[in-house]
């Protein structure tokens, strides 16, 4: 099919899904499974080229994969995500400078050796812990297993506590 100048292919569903950014830098920290690919978002900002003089906005930014790839490219940009949870992984996102790339690595290294440290015990306890709560979305844990839970609330503990 042809249109606006572009030879569009038949695409595989992997190459738009939250698969693709796995293994991408930055986009690969935090899945989001209802995500969108950063090969996406690349194709779309170059289908609709977009440059640095214009202003992107994504009123439904998830994990930010949007915001994150109009950066890379020097893209002004503004995500909105109605999930507090999400709305920071996003904001956290965008703390970086393409030189200096490896304050992500440290964060994950820190987060994963935490969560491995506190696998034998309780939501409640590190709650209690980090002196937080869960967040305050309707019917969590229709979202979250409770370890799951756990694991994010580590995850913005260290990031709120030591990345901020």
């Amino acid at each position: 099919m042809q249109q606006s100048g572009f030879d569009y292919e038949e695409i595989d569903i992997g190459d738009i899904t939250f698969k693709a950014g796995q293994v991408e830098p930055i986009h690969r920290w935090y899945r989001l499974t209802p995500s969108y690919s950063p090969n996406l978002v690349r194709f779309l900002i170059k289908e609709f080229k977009i440059t640095q003089d214009h202003f992107v906005l994504d009123p439904f930014s998830g994990r930010g994969t949007t915001c994150i790839e109009c950066q890379k490219q020097g893209i002004r940009s503004l995500g909105i995500e109605i999930n507090p949870l999400l709305q920071q992984t996003g904001t956290k996102s965008l703390k970086w400078k393409t030189k200096n790339l490896n304050l992500i690595e440290n964060y994950l290294a820190e987060v994963y050796k935490i969560i491995e440290d506190y696998q034998k015990i309780s939501l409640d306890e590190v709650i209690q812990f980090f002196n937080t709560r869960v967040p305050i979305i309707h019917n969590v844990f229709r979202w979250w297993r409770k370890n799951v839970l756990k694991e994010l609330i580590v995850c913005r503990e260290v990031a709120n506590t030591k990345y901020s």
